[in-house]
């Protein structure tokens, strides 16, 4: 059975930050600020929270403007096989959802002549075996999803509702993405979120006036005294003692 990732949620840092220096520089305001970037692992409890919310912001933002540009979205729930143990569900999914995807993106594209875009939450039940919860620009009903989830190695029971109002994304991230993060039992690399290349990207914040740049241990030390040198104001935010 999957078990709780979460036990200490009060992280209120990476656990485990890369071992590389990123320096950010504005010589108008003769600042600077030194740290190590977060790990970025799901299994890390700050960093997962974090996932979480930059996923949800992509998630919602996307969402929002495929909706402007006229595109219907549909909530689409996909099953395993009622046979399938955890360790076999996991595997089907990996196996059968390149199958299935082509087979919707096809339908959606060249019968239905519309845009075919999907963000996906793979999730485990609490026995462990896998399903998964998508948001897709796609006209395709239930019936479609039943048959053809079932014929590329999927169960059955399969849902496809429609979107009426795009803010509704923002619960239906948050309570699936929420749900991932509780289990830890995802074979090594696996995708907590996927989505097709074409889905909205979320656009970098602009820092006007900031340089960045990521340096090794010993050329950040010599960026840090030079910037010292130049009475340079600096926010040394580095975990040296990890």
């Amino acid at each position: 059975m999957a078990k709780n990732v979460n036990e200490n949620t009060s992280e209120k840092e990476c656990i485990s930050p890369l071992k590389i220096t990123v320096v950010g520089i504005n010589h108008d305001q003769k600042k600077a600020i030194l740290f190590n970037p977060r790990c970025k692992s799901w299994d890390c409890p700050y960093c997962a929270e974090q996932n979480k919310q930059d996923w949800l912001l992509r998630g919602f933002r996307g969402a929002a403007l495929l909706a402007q540009d006229g595109l219907e979205l549909r909530f689409i729930t996909l099953t395993s096989r009622p046979y399938a143990t955890p360790t076999k569900s996991l595997y089907y999914f990996q196996q059968n959802w390149p199958k299935l995807v082509r087979r919707a993106a096809y339908h959606t594209n060249k019968i239905d002549g519309k845009a075919w875009h999907f963000f996906l939450i793979p999730e485990q039940h609490k026995t462990g075996v896998l399903h998964a919860h998508m948001i897709a620009t796609t006209y395709l009903k239930t019936k479609w999803w039943k048959d053809n989830a079932y014929k590329t190695g999927f169960g059955y029971m399969a849902k496809s509702d429609q979107i009426k109002e795009p803010a509704l994304v923002v619960g239906y991230i948050t309570k699936y993405l929420g749900k991932s993060i509780e289990y830890t039992q995802w074979p090594k690399g696996f995708r907590r979120v996927r989505t097709d290349r074409s889905w909205p990207k979320t656009p970098e914040i602009p820092t006007p006036g900031w340089e960045w740049a990521t340096h090794n241990d010993e050329s950040a030390w010599f960026e840090f005294y030079l910037l010292t040198d130049y009475g340079y104001e600096i926010s040394d935010r580095r975990n040296l003692d990890k």
